[in-house]
C-alpha cells in the first residue's frame, strides 16, 4: 500500500446505494449505512476503526474524500497536516499535544519534575512554552520576557552533544540571545556533554528537586518525623475529615480554595504567584484530559485541601500541586500523608519539586528529610561568557 497521501485508491463492491454526494473534511455525514463488505474493506485499509463496521457512519477520523457513484467507491487520501512542528518551527504547547509529547517524555524516563506534559502544559502561559521536533529530539522553548528566550534540554536518545550545541547556537544567531542558555538540564545530559570544552555547565541549586521515599511520607516513623506526627495528631484531635479521590464535583471547590490562597498571598502583586494560580487552574480544569490523579480532604463536606500528581517515571510520582486551608493547623501535613498513602503507596519515590530559592519553602522541604536531590544545570556557550 502506498504511504498516506501518496495517491488514490479505489474499491469495488456490489451492493452500494447510489449516493450522488461528494463529502469533504473531517466530519463526514452519510444518510445510508455502509454495506458490510465496504466497511470491512475500509477497515483493512486502516481508514475506519473496528468499532464502526456495521453502524451508521457519523464521522471519520481522518481527512479524506469519498465519492459514491453507482457500484464504485473511490477513496482519495489527502495529505495530513503535520501533527507536530519541525524545527525551526515552534508551536505553543496545547492540550491536543498531550499524547505525542507524553510518549517522548515517558520513553525517556525523566528524573526532573519539569519533564512531564502536565508540567509543561499548566505553565505554558506563564513561561510562554513552545515545542518542536528536531530529528529524534523534543525541543522546548521558553520566554524569559517578550524579547528573551531560553531552552529546556533536548529530550531523546543519546548522544545529545551536537543537538545541544546546535540549539544554543540557534538561540544566539536566530533569537539574538547574547548569552544563550539551556535551563534545568539533568545529569544524564551533562554526562553526555561534559567533555565539550566549548560549553559551560553550572548547577542551579534553586531548581533541585526534592525526592522522598514514599514509605517515609506515609508512615512518618522515627524521631526525625516526631513534629510531623504531632501536627497530624493535633489535626485529628480537632477535626473529623474524609479523604476522597478528586472528581469533577470537587473542581469548583478546589478553585475557590486556590482563589482564597491567592488573595491571602496577594497574587496580583507578584507575577510568579499569579503564574502559579494560572497553573493550578489549568491543572484542575483539565485534570481528566491530563490524566493526573488527585485527592481532596473534606471537613464538614467542604474541600479544605487537595493535591494533584502523576507518575514521573516507573519508580517515582511527582506531586505537581498541593493546597490547603492555612487556618487549619496540620492540614498541609495531612494532605501530604493522605495523598501518598491513598494514591501512591506502591510507588517507591515521591518527587515534590523544587524550592525556587525561597527560604521558607526550602526549610519546609528539608523538614521531610529527602532521600536525595535531583540536580539540575544551566548550559551555555563558553565563548559568550565574559
Amino acid at each position: 500500500m502506498e504511504p498516506w497521501g501518496a495517491g488514490e485508491m479505489e474499491l469495488q463492491f456490489s451492493s452500494a446505494p447510489r449516493l450522488q454526494h461528494l463529502f469533504f473534511g473531517r466530519n463526514l455525514m452519510l444518510e445510508h449505512q455502509l454495506s458490510q463488505s465496504l466497511a470491512l474493506q475500509l477497515i483493512r485499509m486502516g481508514c475506519l476503526p473496528f468499532c464502526l463496521p456495521f453502524c451508521p457512519l457519523a464521522s471519520l477520523p481522518f481527512p479524506f474524500t469519498i465519492l459514491f457513484l453507482f457500484t464504485k467507491v473511490k477513496l482519495i487520501r489527502r495529505p495530513l497536516i503535520a501533527m507536530h512542528p519541525e524545527f525551526p518551527q515552534f508551536k505553543p504547547i496545547q492540550l491536543e499535544d498531550r499524547d505525542f509529547i507524553h510518549e517522548i517524555l515517558w520513553k525517556y524516563q525523566p528524573q526532573n519534575s519539569e519533564l512531564t506534559f502536565t508540567n509543561l502544559f499548566i505553565w505554558h502561559l506563564h513561561y510562554g512554552l513552545q515545542w518542536s521536533i528536531y530529528q529524534d529530539w523534543l525541543l522546548v522553548l521558553g520566554a524569559a520576557d517578550a524579547n528573551s528566550f531560553y531552552a529546556l534540554q533536548p529530550v531523546g536518545p543519546p548522544s545529545r552533544l551536537e543537538v545541544t550545541r546546535m540549539l544554543l547556537q540557534w538561540l544566539r544567531e536566530e533569537k539574538g540571545e547574547k548569552e544563550p542558555r539551556i535551563e534545568r538540564a539533568d545529569q544524564r545530559l551533562i554526562a553526555e556533554i561534559n567533555a565539550a570544552t566549548d560549553l559551560s555547565i553550572e548547577p542551579t541549586r534553586d531548581h533541585f528537586d526534592y525526592v522522598y521515599r514514599s514509605e517515609d511520607l506515609i508512615q512518618l516513623a522515627g524521631r526525625k518525623y516526631h513534629s510531623k506526627r504531632n501536627h497530624i495528631n493535633k489535626f485529628l484531635n480537632s477535626y473529623s475529615f474524609t479523604y476522597a479521590p478528586l472528581n469533577d464535583d470537587h473542581v469548583n471547590a478546589c478553585l475557590e480554595l486556590t482563589e482564597s490562597w491567592c488573595q491571602l498571598h496577594r497574587c496580583e502583586d507578584d507575577l510568579n504567584l499569579l503564574g502559579e494560580w494560572e497553573a493550578v487552574r489549568e491543572a484542575l480544569v483539565h485534570f481528566r484530559a491530563l490524566r493526573v490523579q488527585g485527592g481532596v480532604i473534606l471537613i464538614a463536606n467542604k474541600v479544605e485541601a487537595f493535591a494533584l500528581g502523576e507518575l514521573l517515571n516507573n519508580q517515582t510520582v511527582v506531586v505537581h500541586i498541593e493546597k490547603a486551608n492555612p487556618e487549619i493547623p496540620g492540614l498541609y501535613t495531612m494532605i501530604n500523608q493522605q495523598f501518598c498513602e491513598n494514591s501512591w503507596q506502591n510507588v517507591p519515590y515521591v518527587n515534590r519539586e523544587q524550592d525556587l530559592g525561597e527560604p521558607g519553602l526550602r526549610k519546609a522541604k528539608l523538614s521531610y528529610y529527602p532521600d536525595h536531590l535531583v540536580e539540575k544545570f544551566r548550559i551555555r556557550l563558553s565563548e559568550t561568557l565574559g
